[in-house]
């Protein structure tokens, strides 16, 4: 849960609900979809699974080692883009709620992140995210309540939220569905955690705890993004609404821990991709192709840490917002990699339809990265693009191998 709830979520989240009220539960609704389907279809799969560490090991299994590198590309990129979307609400935290410039608070949080990832590894990420999930939940819910008193009760948010009824089209909000259900699907924070889990009824009960904790939080975002409507007015950067509010309705003292909860959640998702993106250099990219018998994986991982936060670093110039971030993220990942990876979960027969696998990967999250380059529109809509390229690449290149 700690590692789930991160910057999308607590400032990208309410801020769309600053913009457009009640109708960003279109985003919240498929979240919800997608964490009890992950837990119904896949979640003791992936636990009975040894090799199910990693997406790519999966998909290394079932269809070879080059089509699982050639998967890794697009699971680094868009484990790079996820580090992104943290670093920039990291500036944002460190630049209303202390005061320091945006890029330095944002480069000291990540600095901090990865010292601690380097040094402890998989079991320190997880430790302090437990200490992380309870700043969140108490953080969260204290600002929430605070926001409720400020503004007068939940009848003036009610009211504030009528008045942006209508925001998405039939398209949006079916991007919206394939984005925030789908990424659940083939979410590797996920399965790490399921993977490393002790049995597979314990990471079943982690996941459905996500999903009742996930909706606790969807609500307490949406108080907090309505008041900032009545408080701050609407001119606001909607990144920063969440902290805006924060910083106008609890006292001195008081609103410092409660930035500091919402830091808690920003670093505890990027230590995780930290280490998964390090992970994917290592394990999943450098291993397959090395020929040592000496290949030292710990050294490799740690250093592909480091490269890996500069470029997130560098990411942060790249969007606008931090749901656009999160949304190409998802919109990649859901193209180049679902489709296959569902199919290796569901045939006996996976290995037999490489090629197909290679070409849907492939296709699809081109199609992403090229929507996003060329700028044809807005990031999320993107997913329905990459992932129609992906099934028609699977269906075309069946029928030619036929």
């Amino acid at each position: 849960m700690s590692t789930w709830v991160d910057s999308s979520i607590i400032l990208g989240f309410s801020g769309y609900c600053y913009l457009f009220g009640y109708d960003a539960l279109w985003i919240a609704i498929p979240t919800s979809i997608g964490i009890y389907s992950f837990s119904i279809f896949f979640v003791k799969k992936i636990n009975k699974m040894k090799e199910a560490f990693t997406v790519s090991s999966i998909l290394e299994k079932a269809y070879g080692k080059d089509i699982s590198v050639i998967s890794s590309f697009f699971v680094l990129l868009y484990s790079i883009t996820l580090i992104s979307t943290n670093i920039m609400a990291a500036g944002h935290i460190m630049h209303v709620i202390v005061g320091v410039p945006y890029i330095f608070g944002a480069s000291f949080v990540l600095f901090v992140a990865v010292f601690y990832t380097i040094l402890g590894g998989f079991r320190k990420v997880v430790e302090t995210d437990i200490i992380q999930f309870f700043f969140v939940i108490f953080g969260l819910l204290f600002v929430s309540v605070f926001s409720l008193r400020a503004v007068g009760g939940w009848s003036i948010i009610k009211e504030e939220a009528l008045l942006h009824s209508g925001a998405f089209s039939v398209s949006d909000i079916i991007s919206f569905f394939i984005i925030f259900t789908f990424s659940f699907w083939a979410n590797p924070s996920f399965y790490q955690r399921c993977s490393a889990a002790k049995s597979p009824k314990v990471a079943s009960i982690g996941v459905a705890t996500v999903g009742l904790i996930d909706f606790a939080m969807t609500i307490a975002a949406l108080v907090v993004g309505l008041s900032g409507t009545v408080i701050l007015g609407n001119n606001m950067l909607p990144d920063t609404v969440f902290l805006q509010v924060i910083k106008s309705v609890l006292p001195r003292g008081i609103r410092e821990l409660a930035g500091l909860a919402v830091l808690s959640a920003v670093i505890s998702t990027e230590d995780s991709y930290l280490l998964i993106s390090g992970g994917i250099i290592a394990h999943d990219i450098l291993r397959p192709l090395s020929s040592s018998v000496s290949f030292d994986e710990v050294k490799i991982t740690k250093i592909g840490i480091i490269f890996c936060a500069l470029l997130s670093l560098l990411g942060t110039l790249w969007f606008d917002n931090i749901i656009e971030m999160a949304a190409f993220a998802f919109s990649l990942f859901i193209s180049s990699n679902l489709i296959p990876l569902v199919f290796a979960f569901y045939s006996h027969k996976a290995h037999s339809y490489k090629w197909p696998a290679l070409g849907s990967m492939v296709g699809g999250g081109t199609s992403v990265i090229l929507w996003k380059v060329a700028n044809w529109g807005d990031a999320y809509t993107s997913v329905i693009f990459g992932l129609l390229v992906s099934v028609v690449s699977w269906i075309l290149i069946c029928k030619f191998k036929n």
